[in-house]
């Protein structure tokens, strides 16, 4: 659900998955991804001026977030349904 929050919240919730994360787990993501360039923008216009119409989502560049937090991305793959994209990542805390 990252790609509800703002983007100033997401570093913090990355930080958190770290936090609770057992050792050695792997946490997995799914979000919303790009969509094709003209959904994208009409989306993303929607999104601008009235949030609530798309239920307040837009998609997030989720693999730059884990690897700007401290996450190693092991998997990242899209998934289509219905012509709507979604991703779907895994990533582990990066060691070191």
């Amino acid at each position: 659900m990252l790609d509800l929050l703002p983007d100033s919240d997401i570093p913090a919730v990355l930080r958190e998955f770290h936090r609770v994360l057992r050792r050695g787990g792997l946490l997995v993501l799914a979000v919303m991804a790009e969509q094709s360039p003209v959904l994208q923008q009409l989306w993303m216009m929607l999104f601008r001026h009235i949030p609530a119409a798309v239920g307040g989502c837009r998609p997030i560049q989720a693999a730059g977030w884990l690897r700007s937090c401290g996450w190693e991305v092991e998997g990242q793959e899209q998934i289509t349904q219905s012509g709507f994209r979604s991703e779907l990542l895994t990533a582990r805390p990066r060691r070191g």
